[in-house]
């Protein structure tokens, strides 16, 4: 049986969309992350079926272009929205790139296509990528599964597109039901898969247990030559010489979060769960890409909700990172630091530290955001942090219920008085999976239609192509205002305290 792994539906997309705020310079580094990095699920998933002995191939939509070099994305991703030609210039490139992927998955005759459906950014464009896929391969079983396909499992599967929907996490099931699929075994025995049957009626199998031993899966980097992860790093490296998070620099080292913060995924997907990789095995990896994704800038970043829980294992895993011997940087929340760790941190060569902050308002922090920290201990943990040598960097959310734009800028003020000017304003967007849609869609302008949920004005989404929506409100009544605020806050919390600001 011929299994295909595609990836890259993401990097296509938005190049294909090139949606403005995305597009813009200032955001080009963030972009060219997207344009050049795999789903990371997938790549889990493939290197499950890898360890299990199972053959499969992968079809890398961007990534495996000939033409690919850091020029290109220079020249085609900086221009196209600027310039009318080099505009056409990319769609003619990707019309022919597409056609090209089209044609060899045509040619491969799969008995199975695995294509994830991770991110609401561009979901719309995805299902198209799909529907595409469907029609030049009908004899193929489609499966998907990630984060959106998770939350949306019953109206994927009832869209048509595909055939399985793998629900939460993918390795497991992946392997069981391609050997239901081989075997002829029925998939209804499979745990974890959403999909109609012969009279389209919608099945949904028993949920799948988790997985506690999270070191029982080979981490991404197996599978690297698979997703051409040197020639995309390597690349990034040029695009991006100071580093950030990319392929060959960058793993997640635990699945979940305890919080049930309303602005957030992980409540819906973990149930506020959380389970780790021991303190060998994420050494264990970090080493494996120091010897074979060597840069200039040796920086390497762990995509956790919140690394620094855990102080039983944090501890000695930051002793086996100090003698690897990267610039190191994590995320994390603000009640998750101590003086302790911050000194341990600073000793193993930690440069900055990401803290979730999303608002220094308590009102906003206790009754919306259900962080369950306050204002001061946000502040109390970056000024400790910046004290031990490592950079705080603090990002926060505008467009709260409740919060006005006065209660904004007095936010923006306090982290300047602090000299916390290393912070990002972000709009808020809403979705389904996470408790401010379900606590505020209704009231808001949702509705509910069948298995799915309507805006009532598509001019609220974040793009056309996105099934994130700004969340509109009377102080931020359209999307331009509710943007162009949060630009506004940006610019204002960046400058020096004795700057004033020109408007």
């Amino acid at each position: 049986m011929r299994t295909v792994l595609v990836t890259d539906s993401l990097a296509f997309s938005l190049m294909a969309v090139r949606p403005e705020d995305m597009w813009d310079i200032d955001w080009q580094d963030q972009r060219n992350k997207n344009l050049l990095s795999p789903e990371y699920g997938i790549q889990y998933v493939a290197a499950y079926l890898k360890k299990v002995g199972r053959e499969f191939d992968v079809v890398s939509v961007i990534a495996e272009s000939d033409d690919l070099c850091a020029d290109f994305f220079l020249e085609m991703s900086n221009e196209a929205l600027r310039d009318r030609a080099a505009a056409d210039r990319m769609d003619q490139w990707l019309g022919n790139r597409w056609e090209t992927v089209l044609d060899r998955l045509e040619a491969m005759r799969p008995d199975v296509i695995m294509f994830p459906m991770m991110y609401y950014f561009m979901i719309v464009y995805v299902r198209r990528l799909l529907s595409e896929i469907r029609k030049r391969c009908p004899n193929a079983k489609i499966v998907t599964g990630g984060n959106y396909a998770t939350v949306h499992a019953e109206e994927v599967a009832l869209e048509g597109f595909v055939d399985y929907v793998v629900v939460g996490e993918g390795e497991h099931t992946a392997a069981e039901l391609l050997d239901a699929l081989e075997s002829g075994r029925p998939v209804s025995e499979v745990d974890g898969v959403v999909f109609t049957d012969a009279d389209g009626a919608l099945v949904r199998t028993n949920a799948r247990a988790r997985e506690n031993d999270l070191d029982t899966f080979p981490h991404l980097y197996t599978v690297g030559e698979e997703f051409l992860i040197r020639r995309r790093h390597d690349i990034l490296c040029e695009l991006i010489p100071y580093g950030d998070y990319w392929p060959g620099t960058g793993i997640i080292t635990a699945r979940g979060c305890p919080e049930k913060c309303s602005f957030c995924l992980d409540p819906a997907i973990w149930q506020r769960k959380v389970r780790f990789h021991s303190a060998e095995y994420v050494a264990d990896v970090v080493r494996f890409c120091k010897e074979n994704y060597p840069s200039s800038h040796e920086r390497f970043f762990f995509g956790d909700s919140t690394f620094t829980l855990r102080w039983k294992r944090l501890e000695p895993m930051l002793d086996m990172l100090a003698e690897i011997g990267f610039s190191y940087t994590c995320q994390t929340r603000a009640d998750a630091l101590d003086e302790q760790r911050l000194a341990k941190m600073a000793e193993s060569g930690w440069a900055t530290i990401g803290i979730g902050a999303e608002s220094v308002n308590n009102e906003v922090l206790n009754d919306i955001a259900l962080k369950r920290e306050d204002a001061q201990e946000i502040i109390d943990a970056a000024l400790a942090a910046r004290r031990s040598g490592i950079q705080p960097v603090l990002t926060l959310i505008a467009g709260f219920p409740g919060e006005s734009k006065e209660s904004l800028i007095e936010s923006c003020d306090t982290l300047r008085r602090h000299g916390l000017h290393v912070s990002s304003f972000f709009p808020l967007v809403v979705f389904r999976g996470i408790g401010l849609f379900n606590g505020f869609g209704e009231v808001e302008g949702f509705t509910s239609s069948g298995s799915y949920f309507e805006r009532r004005d598509d001019d609220a989404r974040l793009n056309p192509w996105s099934e994130e929506w700004l969340r509109l409100s009377g102080e931020f009544p359209t999307r331009d205002e509710l943007i162009g605020f949060t630009q506004y806050l940006n610019k204002r919390v960046r400058l020096p305290i004795e700057e004033k600001l020109r408007d």
